[in-house]
C-alpha cells in the first residue's frame, strides 16, 4: 500500500509504532521518514510536538520549527495538523506553505481544552501566521 500514499503525517510514536525506529528526536525522524520513502510513500512529514515538524521527500529534508503556544491539552492537535495541510495543499498552496499551515492549527489546537472545540478556523490559523511573519519582520 505504501507506494500509493503521496504524503503520511505520523506523531512520534505513530511514527515508532510503524517503522520501529524510536523517534526522539529530528534525527530519528529522519531515519523513521526514511523507512517510509523505502517504500515507496512519496512525502514523509513526521510532527514532533514542541520540535516542529520534519519533512522528508526524494527532493531532501526540511525541518519545520514549532510556533510557540502555551499548550492546555493536545487532544486534536494532529488532527488540525493534517486537515489544515490537507486543505492547504487541496487549494493549491505549495507544500511548505500548507506545512506552516498546518503546524498553525495544530499549535492553536492545543492551546485549549478539548478536541472539536480547540480546532481553529482558517481566521485564527491566518492571525498567528500573520502574528508570526510581523515578529520575524522586526
Amino acid at each position: 500500500m505504501w507506494p500509493h500514499v503521496a504524503v503520511v503525517t505520523p506523531n512520534e510514536s505513530e511514527a515508532a509504532a510503524l517503522t520501529g525506529v524510536e523517534v526522539v528526536d529530528v534525527a530519528s525522524a529522519a531515519r523513521a521518514a526514511a523507512w517510509f520513502l523505502d517504500r515507496g510513500v512519496g512525502h514523509a512529514l513526521i510532527t514532533l510536538g514542541s520540535a516542529g515538524a520534519l519533512s522528508v521527500t526524494p527532493e531532501g529534508t526540511r525541518h519545520f520549527p514549532a510556533y510557540p503556544v502555551t499548550p492546555v491539552d493536545t487532544t486534536a492537535a494532529g488532527d488540525a495538523f493534517t486537515g489544515s495541510l490537507g486543505a492547504a495543499l487541496a487549494a493549491g498552496l505549495d507544500t511548505a506553505t500548507a506545512i506552516r499551515r498546518g503546524m498553525a492549527a495544530g499549535a492553536l489546537a492545543t492551546t485549549l481544552p478539548g478536541a472539536s472545540p480547540s480546532l481553529p478556523d482558517r481566521k485564527a490559523v491566518d492571525e498567528l501566521l500573520d502574528a508570526v511573519a510581523e515578529g520575524a519582520a522586526r
